[in-house]
């Protein structure tokens, strides 16, 4: 448990987010079945991305790891035995390593706590059994048995969801398929999955919603790779830059992939102000530095265009709370996959913000929140999700009085660093 008092006084701060979660994941994965060493940089500190490393040692790579520095220096996988896989609270994990073990013939179970055996794995089985996957579910969800003998052909698949995760898994798959296999999208998603391939050497023809790839081609390794930092980490501190009556942050060497920025978009049509500087790109992945200028009085409710909902799934709890200080109404529709991540997200963001006194309403595929009234302090507990956690911190900050987050522990699943950096700029708030 954590205890914020609100409305102290905020500290200037640069802020270098960690490595990219989503990056993380994937290099890690294909640096791995490269068989070839590549020397990480900035890898996350997520448990989600630890996860996903002591998974892959688990089949046989031989990985070190020292604070964000990772190298992949082997590759064994042990195909003979039967894998026990806990992904914990990882559903990136849970839904790409599929791929690479039937791909690599390796037999496997996976499994996870509590929250990802109610997770939806139906829409993961199901286009990979189109290909030629071999995989049994329970009732749709974890346990996944992965079994041997898989004959993946490439096939034109169309997804129902637009999911990255889902996506990168037919990508994935495609490495040790015959064939093409050609991704069609409802909507596009973050394409790192599509830009680390490319890295790798693999060709990826992309357009627009579609992506093809040709089955089996070769994976060659970079021998270093940088992973940008992480702008849904970022993003915290950018809207508590946004919601503050003076300049108090500065973001460094963040990731701007345009699939994942979709929040800058957003909070710049509710009139913030955002200058990005020393733009450049690693490995195929835009980055730079960001200027946030303080705009709580000039915020304004608006309606989230339904196509940017994809690049900012992870940020719309973040836009509720600042939603919650803007002056009018907030709309978000076309976000029902916020139903299925680690908590009903629609729920539990709702539910918080009006124990603190925010006028919100929870629709069936979003939410709409009225701004303007002022929150107050109060006892939250945010469904131990990560996103919850970190959005409602920045909202007590700014609330008046005192609130308690009874479940705090479980930010660090993305960022064990997050409160050490915000109790960084609000010494004050923070009850030694």
């Amino acid at each position: 448990m954590i205890e914020i008092t609100g409305k102290k006084k905020l500290t200037p701060f640069i802020y270098r987010p960690q490595g990219d979660k989503s990056i993380s994941h994937r290099i890690a994965i294909l640096g791995a079945i490269s068989g070839q060493t590549v020397n990480i940089s900035n890898f996350s500190g997520a448990k989600d991305c630890l996860t996903t490393l002591n998974s892959l040692r688990t089949i046989g790579a031989s990985i070190e790891n020292v604070g964000s520095d990772v190298s992949i220096k082997s590759w064994n996988p042990k195909g003979e035995e039967v894998h026990h896989i806990d992904c914990e609270n990882s559903g990136t994990t849970a839904r790409l390593l599929p791929s690479i073990l039937g791909g690599l013939n390796v037999e496997a179970e996976l499994t996870g706590d509590h929250s990802l055996r109610k997770r939806p794995m139906g829409r993961l089985i199901e286009p990979l059994k189109f290909v030629g996957a071999r995989i049994n579910d329970t009732n749709g969800k974890m346990p996944l048995k992965i079994q041997r003998d898989w004959k993946l052909t490439g096939k034109r698949v169309t997804l129902k969801i637009a999911s990255a995760q889902l996506k990168s898994a037919l990508l994935l798959a495609a490495l040790f398929c015959e064939g093409s296999m050609e991704v069609i999208e409802p909507k596009e998603t973050r394409d790192h999955t599509e830009r680390m391939l490319v890295d790798f050497g693999v060709r990826v023809d992309k357009y627009h919603n579609k992506v093809t790839v040709k089955g089996k081609q070769q994976l060659r390794a970079p021998k270093t790779y940088y992973v940008t930092g992480d702008f849904s980490s970022a993003a915290y501190f950018i809207a508590l830059g946004i919601l503050s009556d003076k300049k108090i942050i500065d973001v460094k060497d963040v990731g701007l992939n345009p699939t994942r920025t979709g929040f800058l978009r957003i909070t710049e049509l509710m009139g913030a102000k955002i200058s990005v500087h020393n733009k450049r790109e690693v490995h195929g992945e835009p980055m730079g530095d960001l200027e946030i200028f303080p705009a709580k009085n000039n915020l304004r409710g608006i309606d989230i265009p339904e196509e940017l909902v994809p690049n900012l799934i992870d940020e719309l709890p973040l836009i509720a709370v600042i939603a919650a200080f803007s002056k009018g109404k907030t709309k978000v529709t076309a976000a029902s996959e916020l139903r299925v991540k680690e908590s009903d997200r629609i729920t539990s963001i709702i539910t918080c913000l009006r124990k603190m006194g925010v006028d919100a309403l929870e629709l069936e595929d979003g939410f709409e929140i009225t701004g303007g009234n002022p929150l107050h302090g109060s006892e939250l507990f945010c469904s131990e999700d990560h996103r919850i956690i970190m959005s409602m911190t920045i909202a007590a900050l700014l609330a008046e009085g005192k609130t308690k987050i009874i479940d705090s522990n479980w930010v660090s699943v993305s960022n064990s660093q997050f409160f050490n950096d915000i109790k960084k700029i609000a010494p004050e708030s923070f009850s030694s």
